[in-house]
């Protein structure tokens, strides 16, 4: 919603040159032109694919994330730069094999794909658990093989029809902005077919607009709204497997390190000016 309110500001295409340059190989050679970039971003959809329940929405703000943060150019992202897009979607391509972790070894999806992949498991009496790599190794294998297979379709399909897909951004706003708009609010309508869903939508759309003139990101927003339900979930799970013990947050080493981890996220643009401030002090 919010992105199709800064289209509408102006009736000219997404493309800024209205028009196609480059080739599929010249885009192809971002990967080598920002390698740490793309292993940044690859480390951090595995890692948020093996987290259960977190998704590629969120490996793809993080990545993007942490891709402005190290750029010498952060000013250029928000407007279509290589680095920026070469971040969010390796993050994202990244995030599905660490998600099949979490759904075939304990039966917790990751996403909305995963849980289909799930279902369809179930439905062929395949139960999920760390006992399937041994009782049905010879599908769990197969399954390999026909990603390794899947990776390679996907490239040739890129490679041939990118420059054709890639038409649609020189549609006008014009045309873009009201099909957005509409697919969003049916989709927002369809959940549960109620219209206090769409005025949420359009409400929440408004307040994106408006943070994002005024200088603020919305990716700190949109993970609250990705996981926010997921947190409430699992934590009110947490409290009824330890029987409403706090201590099942901090008693084992992977909770103390995720706490280490979080305080020094959240410390961490704090203590890099500091300490470039008290090393030029000394010199």
């Amino acid at each position: 919603m919010t992105q199709a309110l800064v289209l509408a500001e102006s009736a000219t295409s997404i493309s800024r040159l209205e028009k196609l340059t480059g080739s599929f190989w010249e885009g192809a050679g971002a990967y080598f032109r920002h390698p740490l970039t793309a292993v940044r971003a690859a480390l951090i959809g595995l890692f948020v694919g093996v987290l259960p329940g977190v998704g590629q929405s969120s490996a793809g703000l993080l990545a993007w994330a942490d891709a402005k943060r190290v750029s010498k150019h952060p000013e250029k992202f928000g407007q279509g730069t290589p680095e920026g897009v070469l971040a969010s979607e390796t993050a994202t391509n990244s995030c599905m094999p660490g998600d099949l972790v979490c759904t075939i070894a304990l039966g917790i999806p990751g996403s909305v794909g995963a849980a289909v992949f799930l279902g369809v498991m179930i439905i062929f009496g395949i139960i999920p658990g760390p006992l399937v790599f041994a009782e049905q190794s010879q599908i769990i294998y197969s399954l390999f093989v026909a990603l390794s297979l899947a990776s390679f379709f996907v490239f040739f399909v890129g490679m041939t029809a990118s420059r054709h897909l890639a038409v649609v951004t020189l549609l006008p706003n014009n045309v873009i902005v009201p099909l957005i708009l509409v697919v969003s609010l049916l989709g927002s309508f369809a959940i549960r077919n109620v219209m206090a869903d769409v005025m949420i939508s359009l409400a929440f759309g408004a307040l994106g607009y408006v943070l994002l003139k005024r200088g603020f990101t919305p990716i700190p927003l949109l993970l609250g709204l990705v996981l926010g339900e997921m947190v409430e979930t699992n934590y009110h799970r947490a409290l009824l497997i330890s029987n409403g013990s706090y201590s099942v947050f901090y008693s084992s080493v992977i909770c103390k390190i995720l706490i280490l981890l979080t305080i020094l996220s959240l410390v961490g643009p704090y203590l890099g000016p500091f300490w470039k401030t008290l090393t030029q002090g000394e010199k």
